[in-house]
């Protein structure tokens, strides 16, 4: 959504759409800089970018510019939303991707079969590399 809002602030706009898009934009990039900062538990660099934008675009202590100056910003800002979306998405891929399996333990410790994960409830996710050999 913020990607959508920033492109669209490129154009010739009322006054109100400006004023919804640094409350959306401000709320939406602090959130990301938050949950940014818990993922590594430490002030990262998406952490930083995110919340330098959401302090550029902060409703209560606004930032004039000129629009030359707003339209580059605004695509930026989208740029780094669309970014910043790419990378969670390519990070859930490589979670959910064909290295992670469900796998029940067997008495010996080892895998079993698919029908065991789903009919068992100490059913546990381990990485691929990590199981033991059949």
């Amino acid at each position: 959504m913020p990607v959508v809002l920033s492109t669209v602030a490129v154009l010739p706009l009322p006054y109100g759409y400006y004023s919804f898009l640094r409350l959306a934009i401000t709320l939406s990039a602090a959130y990301l800089a938050w949950e940014a900062y818990r993922e590594k538990d430490a002030f990262n660099g998406w952490a930083l970018i995110l919340s330098m934008v959401a302090l550029l675009f902060n409703p209560l202590m606004p930032v004039y510019l000129d629009r030359g100056s707003w339209f580059v910003i605004d695509l930026a800002v989208a740029g780094i939303f669309a970014m910043r979306w790419y990378f969670s998405v390519e990070r859930d891929s490589e979670d959910k991707s064909g290295s992670w399996v469900c796998a029940s333990e067997s008495k010996q410790g080892r895998a079993t079969d698919f029908y065991s994960v789903i009919l068992r409830p100490d059913t546990t996710v381990e990485r691929a590399g990590d199981l033991a050999p059949a």
